[in-house]
């Protein structure tokens, strides 16, 4: 992470300072992120499990797939970016919640 002045410890931190208990995480793999910083969050809406995997459990779909087939988006074309990625993954999110439980086949709840 060459020229990365900011420790885990500080986005950490900065994390904890911003998000309270009753706001709702939005993302793509969250127990990955949420590891990575050791916390943990009640309140997730993770698109990695919300739109199923054919071959279900515990395979996971990538962002880049899910934006492609469901947003008819194209992301991730190179270099990742961390905002168009956030955008992908709560525009996902806000679909599931217009479509209702049984759509893209993920987790119901």
């Amino acid at each position: 992470l060459r020229g990365v002045a900011t420790s885990v410890d500080q986005v950490r931190a900065a994390l904890l300072e911003t998000v309270d208990a009753d706001d709702v995480l939005v993302g793509h793999s969250l127990d990955c992120d949420l590891r990575a910083l050791g916390l943990a969050h009640h309140a997730c809406a993770d698109t990695a499990l919300l739109y199923g995997h054919p071959r279900g459990a515990p395979y996971k779909k990538k962002l880049k797939q899910l934006a492609r087939e469901f947003l008819d988006r194209e992301i991730q074309d190179g270099a990742h970016d961390s905002a168009v990625d956030a955008r992908a993954a709560l525009d996902l999110f806000a679909l599931r919640v217009a479509r209702g439980p049984a759509f893209a086949g993920g987790a119901e709840d």
